[in-house]
């Protein structure tokens, strides 16, 4: 838990933090971080989640604070936070702790305060969890994303989104057209495989866009790799090819695009999007590998989370071995795509 006193200190602003200087509170999985921020205006924040591998995970709140804001940790501590500051934290062990401000009242569990005893076991709050399992958690992301863009079908116009491999779910939620993300030294063909098996399945359309291959200036491939990124997803058959060019340390007229990129640009209209002997949508899936239903796995590497909370397991290692074999043998040639009653064929 905590080896020093903590504090939890609320802004007039709205924002909640919490304070680890000087202490560090460990966990077996390393330090967390856990920052919440509330526009005054609006009413509505972020809850963001820091990782010690580095990965960001952010939750949007709306309409002011909800009742409670529930969080579980990889090691399955859990933590939740009730308006206006105190955070109630479940250990795997047993051990409750109880933080309440502006008083700074610091409770356990093993003190046997009044306070603590009337908090419920972490198997009581874990069976509260909604989210249980991938089904649980396709509901969600599906359910999410459609409330959310449920004010925009009101517009009558298509609404697009670019992913980096839950290009499924996307489609099932409501979007009419998904950009799949090639970039970040991923596999194009795996990358495609996905996001065309998806749109094809699910009768929607698709396309790429060409994002950061580094983290720094260029960021964007070189000239003739991004010609041959564009080449093969026209072939394939994307409806759009965009190429992403924007960067926040960049004073660049035209941000992270430079002459090699428009000629690049170039060189894809005249010789293949105008070249007669280059058939658009030549390429053809030849097979399709099927993955198990709702497994919402990132894919972007062998230890890839699935669905963003649960860590990469047994059938996360036999999907990568698959994929590769197959996209060793097919290339673009292959469709990757769920199993998914409601597309049987």
């Amino acid at each position: 838990m905590s080896r020093y006193d903590q504090q939890v200190i609320k802004s007039e602003t709205g924002s909640i933090s919490v304070n680890n200087d000087p202490a560090t509170e460990y966990y077996p999985n390393g330090t967390i971080v856990v920052n919440i921020s509330v526009d005054d205006r609006t009413k509505n924040g972020t809850l963001c989640l820091f990782y010690p591998d580095g990965h960001l995970k952010q939750e949007i709140i709306t309409n002011r604070w909800p009742e409670e804001l529930r969080m579980t940790y990889p090691n399955g501590t859990m933590a939740h936070f009730y308006p206006p500051v105190t955070t109630v934290t479940y250990y795997p062990s047993g051990d409750i702790t109880v933080l309440e401000s502006p008083d700074n009242i610091f409770y356990t569990r093993v003190n046997g305060s009044e306070r603590i005893s009337q908090m419920d076991p972490l198997e009581v709050v874990w069976n509260r969890n909604p989210i249980k399992n991938c089904d649980d958690a396709a509901r969600a992301f599906e359910s999410e994303t459609a409330y959310r863009l449920q004010t925009l079908k009101d517009s009558q116009l298509p609404f697009f989104t670019a992913d980096y491999g839950l290009y499924w779910w996307d489609y099932r939620s409501g979007y009419d057209m998904v950009l799949a993300e090639l970039g970040w030294n991923n596999t194009v063909a795996q990358e495609i495989g996905l996001v065309r098996g998806a749109a094809t399945l699910q009768g929607k359309n698709w396309g790429t866009i060409l994002t950061w291959t580094y983290s720094q200036w260029p960021y964007l491939a070189m000239g003739d790799v991004i010609y041959d990124q564009m080449q093969l997803a026209y072939e394939c058959g994307a409806d759009y090819v965009v190429v992403f060019n924007y960067a926040e340390d960049t004073n660049e007229i035209y941000g992270t695009l430079q002459n090699e990129h428009f000629q690049a640009l170039e060189r894809f209209w005249f010789e293949v999007v105008k070249n007669d002997n280059i058939e658009h949508g030549g390429i053809k899936a030849e097979a399709a590998l099927v993955l198990p239903r709702n497994y919402g796995w990132g894919m972007r590497h062998p230890q890839d989370s699935i669905w963003g909370i649960w860590n990469a397991n047994s059938t996360s290692q036999q999907i990568w071995a698959q994929v590769q074999n197959k996209l060793t043998q097919y290339g673009p040639k292959l469709d990757i795509i769920y199993d998914d009653p409601t597309y049987p064929n």
